[in-house]
C-alpha cells in the first residue's frame, strides 16, 4: 500500500479511506499530497506527487508485522503438527500399559483366590474388606483395559494426530495408576494370606483343633460330578452335612469367599433360588441363573443391587448350605446349586454357568 502510494498519488483519497489503511501511511500522504496545478495535463501526477519519500518506517513496520505473523502461525501450526514418532511412542507406551495391567489382574486374581481359600464365614471384617476393596480395584483396572483397547484399535485406524496422541497417551496414564493401586492392594492380600496359618476352608479362629475330615465322605466318594468342577453329588438328595442357611432380613442369602457370587432364596416361599456373579468375565449379558421348584436352571441377566451390600452368610469352600430343596455347595471351582427334589442344578462362577440336568 506504501508502494501504491508512492506511484499512485492520484489514488490518495482512495487509500486514505481504504479500512487497513495505517496511521503512518496517512500522515505520509498528507505531507506529499498532490497539489493541482493549472499547468499539469488532468489526470497526471504533480511533481511534488511522485517526490520520493524521505522515510521508509511504515514500509519496513509493514513488512515485520508481516514476518512476524507467518512466524507466529507457522510455529503454532507446526507445533500442532505431531511427528510420526510421537504417534509411534504414544501407541508402545499404551502396548506396555495394557501388558502391566494384564499382568497386575492376574496376580491380584491369584492372590485374592488364595486368600479366599483360607477364610470362612467367621472372617473378621477386616479380610472381608480386604477381599472387597480387592474385587472393586480388579474390576476397575477391567474397565480401564476395555477402554484402553478401544482406544488402541482406534488410534491405529485413525493414524498420527495430537487428539489421537492425547488419547493413547491419557488411556496409558490411566491404566498405569490403577494398575499401582491394584498392585499395592495386591501386596496387603498376599501379606494377610501369609499371616494366615490356617487350613484351606478353616476359620482362623479355630487353630486349637485341626479341620476334621479333608476326604470326601463315603456317600461323596461314590458320587461322580454331573459337571466338571461341580459338587460330587449335586444333583441328588441334600447332603448329610448340608447346614441349615439362616434367614437374613426376611429372605436367605448366601455368598461366596470372593464376594464375588450371591444368591437368595425368599422366605417361605423356597420355590425359586436365583444366583448373580457381580464382576462377569463369561461374556454375553446372562450373569446369573434362575432355578425354580422344577425344571433346568435358567440362565439370567440382571442386577441384585443393594442386596449385593447386605451382610449375608458366607460359604466357605468346601461347605454346604441348604435352605428348602435347594442346595449350595461352595468351591474353589465356583458355587454349585440346585434343587435335591427335581435334580436340576448349575455351576456358578466369573467365567461360566455351567447348568446340569436331573439324575
Amino acid at each position: 500500500m506504501q508502494a501504491l502510494a508512492a506511484s499512485r498519488p492520484d489514488l490518495h483519497e482512495q487509500i486514505i479511506a481504504h479500512p487497513n489503511v495505517y496511521p503512518e501511511l496517512i500522515t505520509w500522504i498528507q505531507q506529499h499530497r498532490q497539489v493541482p496545478s493549472s499547468s499539469s495535463p488532468a489526470g497526471s501526477p504533480s511533481r511534488g506527487a511522485v517526490k520520493k519519500p524521505h522515510g521508509y518506517q511504515p514500509l519496513w513496520i509493514a513488512l515485520a508485522v508481516i514476518v512476524v505473523f507467518a512466524l507466529v502461525g507457522g510455529g503454532i501450526w507446526w507445533s500442532y503438527k505431531p511427528s510420526n514418532g510421537q504417534y509411534d511412542e504414544a501407541l508402545a507406551g499404551l502396548q506396555s500399559s495394557i501388558t502391566q495391567a494384564e499382568q497386575s489382574v492376574l496376580q491380584a486374581q491369584t492372590a485374592l483366590d488364595e486368600l479366599s481359600l483360607r477364610v470362612d464365614a467367621s472372617a473378621d471384617s477386616e479380610v472381608t474388606e480386604l477381599i472387597t476393596k480387592a474385587d472393586g480395584a480388579i474390576t476397575a483396572v477391567k474397565d480401564a483395559l476395555d477402554k484402553a483397547q478401544q482406544t488402541l484399535a482406534l488410534a491405529q485406524t485413525q493414524g498420527s494426530s495430537k487428539k489421537t496422541i492425547d488419547e493413547l497417551n491419557d488411556a496409558s496414564n490411566s491404566l498405569v495408576s490403577l494398575s499401582a493401586s491394584l498392585d499395592e492392594v495386591t501386596g496387603s492380600v498376599e501379606e494377610i494370606t501369609d499371616e494366615l496359618q490356617t487350613a484351606p476352608g478353616s476359620a482362623p479362629e479355630s487353630e486349637s483343633e485341626p479341620e476334621p475330615e479333608l476326604e470326601p465322605e463315603p456317600e461323596t466318594a461314590a458320587c461322580t460330578a454331573p459337571v466338571a468342577g461341580t459338587y460330587p453329588c449335586a444333583g441328588r438328595a441334600i447332603p448329610a452335612d448340608a447346614q441349615p442357611l439362616p434367614a437374613t432380613g426376611g429372605q436367605y442369602y448366601v455368598r461366596t469367599p470372593s464376594r464375588n457370587i450371591l444368591c437368595l432364596v425368599q422366605e417361605g416361599s423356597s420355590q425359586e433360588a436365583a444366583c448373580q456373579v457381580l464382576n462377569w468375565d463369561g461374556g454375553g449379558e446372562n450373569n446369573g441363573v434362575r432355578l425354580g421348584s422344577s425344571g433346568p436352571a435358567l440362565p439370567a441377566a440382571g442386577d441384585f443391587g443393594a442386596a449385593w451390600e447386605i451382610e449375608a452368610p458366607t460359604a466357605a469352600y468346601r461347605t454346604v448350605w441348604h435352605v428348602g430343596n435347594f442346595v449350595f455347595a461352595s468351591s474353589q471351582d465356583g458355587l454349585t446349586v440346585w434343587n435335591a427334589k427335581s435334580g436340576y442344578g448349575a455351576l456358578i462362577n466369573r467365567n461360566a454357568i455351567s447348568t446340569f440336568g436331573s439324575n
